[in-house]
């Protein structure tokens, strides 16, 4: 019994150890830079311009904008009506000098390394551009470019680029909580780097920052914003125990999760402990009350 007792408290001692440090970076002041989730601040073109969590608003499936066909499509063309498919959206436009290309180029490597999830079969990319002076040729010649690199046909509605009014485009941006502007000295937009995701029903789920999108934090945010539709049972247990962390702007493991384990496991082992006990002190007192033969 002693040996299984002491089992369990070294249980319960590792298990606490690992979620210390988990509980230190949603407390501190984020993850190591390592961790692969860009710090806003170091990007020249986002001093000042940062993205709004608005996590929960829905866009308006009324928006109007023209596909890289030159096609009048709505928002609500996108959203799930049969095929309910949650919806990767990123604002960015098709001159940019550096951020937007360096954004997209991030989406593609990681929408690459979700080998199970594919665009068009398993969600919808919507890329739409805030210059006012960006057209359907441009559209087409970006889409050509990334859908080529990505390597997999999305089909129709599985991967647009698409060109609008200045009022349309900010309607959307401005739900989404991505603000721009017009810098005339640098002639070029000053904005943030991001992509949001929308459930079927064009509600924002998750607002993933930065440059890169590691492939954890996709997969995540995709299987979330699918409401239940897409990933695995397992990709469903581990979303109970990375929750997301403002703070971090990431997921990252919840350190309560792995203390209500260590928890239930102690419980468990003390009851065989105990188990194990009883047993031993029945067999114990028939062995005593047994009588014992003296030979004469």
């Amino acid at each position: 019994m002693v040996r299984a007792v002491r089992l369990a408290f070294v249980v319960a001692a590792a298990l606490v150890a690992v979620a210390v440090p988990a509980r230190a970076y949603a407390i501190g002041g984020g993850p190591p830079t390592q961790a692969g989730i860009p710090q806003q601040q170091n990007v020249p073109e986002l001093e000042n311009i940062e993205i709004v969590d608005k996590r929960g608003t829905v866009v308006s499936p009324d928006l109007t904008f023209t596909d890289q066909d030159g096609k009048i499509v709505r928002i609500g063309d996108y959203l799930g009506q049969v095929e309910k498919k949650p919806i990767v959206v990123v604002l960015a436009y098709y001159e940019c000098p550096m951020l937007c290309t360096v954004v997209l180029n991030g989406l593609m490597r990681g929408l690459k390394s979700l080998e199970d999830f594919k665009a068009g079969a398993d969600f919808r990319v919507v890329v739409v551009s805030f210059d006012p002076r960006d057209d359907v040729a441009a559209a087409a010649k970006k889409r050509k470019t990334y859908i080529d690199a990505y390597g997999h046909d999305p089909g129709v509605r599985g991967w647009d680029f698409l060109v609008g009014s200045e009022e349309q485009v900010r309607q959307l941006a401005d739900t989404l909580g991505f603000p721009y502007r017009w810098d005339p000295v640098g002639k070029q937009f000053a904005h943030s780097a991001g992509a949001f995701l929308l459930t079927p029903g064009g509600k924002l789920s998750q607002t993933l920052y930065g440059i890169e999108f590691p492939t954890r934090d996709l997969r995540f945010a995709l299987v979330e914003a699918s409401e239940g539709r897409l990933g695995s049972a397992w990709d469903k247990v581990l979303l109970r125990c990375f929750h997301w962390d403002p703070r971090a702007k990431g997921y990252r493991f919840a350190a309560i999760v792995i203390m209500k384990i260590g928890g239930v496991l102690m419980v468990v082992i003390m009851w065989f402990a105990f188990l194990h006990f009883r047993r031993f002190e029945r067999k114990r007192r028939r062995t005593h009350m047994e009588p014992v033969n003296v030979r004469t």
